[in-house]
C-alpha cells in the first residue's frame, strides 16, 4: 500500500474523546490535492534547490559525506551508512556532474519530497490552505534551505521523519493494518541508519498518544511485525564492519571491531562535545532556540505558530498539538546535548523548525475560518468566495514569499 493510499482513505468511524480528534480534513480526498499539488511542490521545489545548489561543497561535513559515499567509505559517527548507500545509488544513477554535486542533488530531492510530505500530513490534521502554509513556510526557511544545497544527511532524515508521521497519522486514527506497522517500523530502522534523531518522531507519538499507540501493538502479531521489520532495516548497519574489513579509502575509526563499531554509533570521540554547558549556558541557549523559530519562518510565519498553539491549547485539541510540541521540545533536549556556551547548531533544530511549521499551517486555517465568518458594518456576511479566496492567497502568498525574498542571498550557494 503507497504513503498517498494512506491519505487517501476515509476519517476513522469513531474517535477518542482526547486522542481521535485528528479526523482527516474533507478537502483530503480529492485527486488535486493527493496527487497534483505534493507533485507540483516537489517539482517547484527542486527547481528552486536546484538553483541554489552548492557547485561542489561547503566546509562542512558535505565534503567528507560525497567522498565516503563516492568510494563506498565509512563516515565519521555514528557512520550515517543509509545515507552513503543511498547517495552511492543516486550517484550511479544520476551521472550529472562531479560527484559533489550529484550528492547535492540527492538532498535537494529528500528535501523537496519532505515538504509535499509535511504538506500531505498537515492536510490531513486542517485541510489544504494549513499544508500549503506550512510545507511554504518550511521550504523558505534559511537553514533548511541551505541543507537542501549540499550534501547532508539531515534533508533525508526530515523526508523518513516526515513520512512516519504521515504513515502514523493513519495508522492511529484508522484501524492499523499490519502493512502499516511493517511499513513504519522498516522505515524507522532504515532511517536509524542515516541519523539516529529520527527516534524523536515515535517518542513524540508514544507521549502524545499513549492509549492509541499500546493498542495498535498490543497483539501479538503486531509486535512481532514490529520488531522484524525493525530489525530488517537496522541491518543496514551491517555495512559498516563489512566494508571496513576492505580498508576503504575513508575509514573512520575502523569498524570492522566490535568494540570499535559500538564506539562509532554510539559517538563515544565526540564525548567531549556532549552535556558541557553550565547551567546559565542551558538557560540562554533554550532562549536562542526560541528565537531561532522566529528568525527561520519569519515573524508572521511565528506569530502563525504562536496562533494554533493557543488555539489548541484553548480547544483542547491534544492529540496532533502534544505530537508537535514534544517534537519540538525533544529537538531542543538534543540541540542542548551538543555545543558550547549559549549557541545552538541549526541544523539540530530542524525537527522543531517543522513542528513550528505545521503548527502555522494549523494557526492559517485558523485565521481563515475566522475570516470566513467575517460581516459587513450592515450585518451582511461578506461575499464568501472572494473575500476568503483573497484572505487565502494572502496567507499563502505573503509568509512564504516574504521569507524567500529575505532568505535568497544567505542560501544562494550556486556560487560559492
Amino acid at each position: 500500500m503507497s504513503i498517498w493510499s494512506f491519505a487517501m482513505a476515509g476519517p476513522p468511524a469513531h474517535s477518542d474523546a482526547k486522542e481521535g480528534r485528528d479526523q482527516r480534513h474533507p478537502y483530503a480526498r480529492s485527486t488535486i490535492t493527493l496527487l497534483i499539488i505534493p507533485a507540483i511542490i516537489i517539482a517547484a521545489s527542486f527547481t528552486l534547490y536546484l538553483q541554489t545548489a552548492n557547485p561542489l561543497f561547503r566546509f562542512s561535513d558535505g565534503g567528507e559525506l560525497a567522498a565516503a559515499s563516492y568510494t563506498l567509505g565509512i563516515a565519521h559517527p555514528t557512520g550515517y551508512p543509509a545515507f552513503l548507500m543511498l547517495q552511492k545509488t543516486w550517484s550511479f544513477l544520476v551521472p550529472i556532474g562531479n560527484p559533489c554535486f550529484r550528492a547535492n542533488l540527492m538532498s535537494a530531492l529528500c528535501a523537496s519530497i519532505a515538504l509535499a510530505l509535511i504538506y500531505l500530513f498537515t492536510l490531513r490534521i486542517a485541510g489544504l490552505i494549513a499544508g500549503l502554509v506550512a510545507a511554504g513556510l518550511f521550504a523558505m526557511s534559511e537553514t533548511f534551505w541551505l541543507q537542501a544545497t549540499q550534501s547532508t544527511v539531515y534533508t533525508l532524515n526530515l523526508m523518513l521523519g516526515a513520512l512516519l508521521i504521515l504513515v502514523a497519522f493513519r495508522a492511529l486514527h484508522h484501524p492499523a493494518t499490519l502493512q502499516m506497522i511493517a511499513l513504519f517500523f522498516l522505515v524507522l530502522g532504515f532511517g536509524l541508519g542515516n541519523h539516529v534523531t529520527l527516534l524523536l518522531v515515535p517518542i513524540a507519538l508514544l507521549v502524545s498518544h499513549p492509549f492509541s499507540f499500546g493498542r495498535i501493538l498490543g497483539r501479538k502479531t503486531a509486535i512481532l511485525t514490529a520488531l522484524i521489520f525493525l530489525m530488517v532495516g537496522l541491518s543496514i548497519y551491517l555495512y559498516m564492519p563489512l566494508r571496513a574489513q576492505q580498508d576503504p579509502p575513508i575509514n573512520w575509526g575502523d569498524t570492522s571491531i566490535s568494540e570499535r563499531m559500538w564506539e562509532h554509533i554510539s559517538q563515544q570521540d565526540y564525548k567531549f562535545k556532549q552535556a558541557s554547558r553550565t547551567t546559565g549556558e542551558y538557560f540562554s541557549a533554550t532562549g536562542t532556540f526560541f528565537a531561532s523559530i522566529a528568525n527561520e519562518l519569519g515573524i508572521v510565519g511565528a506569530i502563525l505558530a504562536l496562533i494554533g498553539l493557543v488555539h489548541g491549547i484553548i480547544k483542547r485539541d491534544t492529540s496532533s498539538l502534544l505530537f508537535f510540541v514534544v517534537l519540538a521540545l525533544g529537538t531542543l533536549m538534543v540541540a542542548l546535548l551538543y555545543g558550547e556556551r549559549d549557541e545552538l547548531e541549526p541544523i539540530y533544530c530542524l525537527p522543531a523548525y517543522l513542528a513550528a511549521a505545521a503548527l502555522a499551517g494549523l494557526g492559517a486555517n485558523l485565521i481563515l475560518k475566522l475570516c470566513s465568518g467575517v460581516r459587513r458594518a450592515s450585518g451582511q456576511l461578506a461575499p464568501r468566495k472572494a473575500f476568503i479566496s483573497l484572505c487565502a492567497i494572502v496567507l499563502l502568498v505573503l509568509p512564504p514569499m516574504v521569507l524567500g525574498i529575505s532568505n535568497y542571498h544567505r542560501c544562494d550557494s550556486s556560487q560559492n
